[in-house]
């Protein structure tokens, strides 16, 4: 089966058929901790913390730029 679709079909749409199949095949690889509800709080929290060390931007900086 597979010699006669490959010459009907583009590689590339090949290529993204071979992946999803892969992504089937791997989503039961996945931990068991995606899925607890409990884990939802503590991930929310780190996104709250991205970035957090970069701070605002100075806006008056631009204001007082020298001429």
């Amino acid at each position: 089966m597979k010699r006669t679709l490959n010459p009907s079909f583009p590689e590339s749409m090949l290529q993204t058929a071979r992946n999803a199949y892969d992504a089937v095949r791997r989503i039961t690889q996945l931990p068991d901790a995606y899925f607890i509800r409990g884990d939802a709080k503590a991930f929310a929290a780190l996104l709250r913390l991205k970035d957090v060390h970069k701070g605002p931007a100075c806006p008056s900086s631009s204001a007082t730029a020298p001429a």
